[in-house]
């Protein structure tokens, strides 16, 4: 059959990979959002490290095509996701946790369609909402264009608000000697000799809460960054893994450029918003190291 006369061989396949360990509270959220994009081929892969909560019971009561998953024992996230990489078979990759969740129906949509105009790009980024344990959106994560940071950008890039073309990777998506910095290594080593393209509108959400390995592995951080230094650091240049003061407060402020697309109930996930003026608050004068967690932020 020609081209013209399949209406799929235009849209390639996006493969949406998840690893869950203990986040069965959260789980729900993740799988809605890949289930309502409105993009018809996306395969969402999701790898379950070894969860002891619920997890495995919301995988088994979700039937529907977009979804494969599998249970392995507790490997680690970075393994975990490279075997959901490994059983993939999407052009194009989008990594969202299971804490995460896209914002809208129409961002695989929108993020295929930059890959099509751009088809020597690696990598499509684009901004972010915060969001609390009980998905109250919390601030904006505005995230710069390409031009303006260099080679400093990847350590700003969010990662459920990033897709990767296939062919930029090779046989694994993570290096697995990272634990907590294996996002930042991915976009230093793909920045490094490819292409990336920011599209300028709010494609996922980042939660906040306690267990996140960023606030409970500080040692493991610290290491890594230095490792990250080592191997991605120009000669002369500044530290590829720190985010200078200056540029969190410049891209906190940035951040009120997206309040407008600020929706009371976002499409894809089931998450909500207290008040504009308490959202727009708490994006000037609560730096995100500053904000609350476990527990009520509307008082801030």
């Amino acid at each position: 059959m020609t081209a013209r006369g399949n209406p799929r061989a235009n849209r390639p396949l996006v493969s949406v990979l998840t690893t869950s360990y203990n986040h069965a509270r959260w789980l729900p959220d993740t799988l809605n959002s890949v289930e309502r994009q409105d993009y018809p081929e996306v395969e969402h892969v999701v790898v379950d490290d070894g969860s002891s909560d619920e997890s495995v019971d919301v995988l088994a009561a979700r039937p529907g095509s977009r979804i494969r998953w599998s249970v392995t024992p507790n490997l680690g996230q970075a393994r975990a996701l490279n075997e959901a990489f490994r059983i993939s078979s999407g052009e194009i990759i989008g990594w969202l946790s299971s804490d995460d969740a896209y914002y809208g129906r129409a961002v695989v949509r929108d993020v295929v369609a930059v890959f099509a105009r751009h088809p020597e790009t690696a990598l499509v980024y684009g901004h972010a909402v915060l969001i609390d344990e009980n998905g109250l959106q919390l601030q904006a994560e505005w995230v710069p264009p390409i031009h303006i940071l260099g080679r400093q950008l990847p350590m700003h890039i969010i990662q459920p608000a990033a897709f990767v073309r296939r062919s930029a990777l090779g046989d694994a998506i993570l290096d697995e000697s990272f634990d907590v910095a294996m996002d930042t290594e991915l976009w230093l080593r793909l920045r490094a000799t490819d292409a990336f393209v920011r599209l300028d509108r709010i494609l996922a959400v980042e939660r906040h809460h306690p267990a996140r390995k960023s606030y409970t592995l500080d040692a493991v951080s610290a290491e890594e960054a230095g490792r990250l230094d080592s191997a991605y650091r120009p000669a002369g240049g500044r530290a590829t893994h720190r985010r200078g003061r200056g540029w969190g407060v410049a891209f906190r402020l940035a951040g009120l450029t997206l309040v407008p697309r600020i929706v009371r109930r976002p499409a894809a996930f089931d998450g909500h918003l207290d008040s504009r003026r308490a959202f727009i608050r708490r994006q000037i004068s609560v730096p995100r190291s500053k904000m609350v967690l476990g527990s009520d932020v509307r008082r801030r």
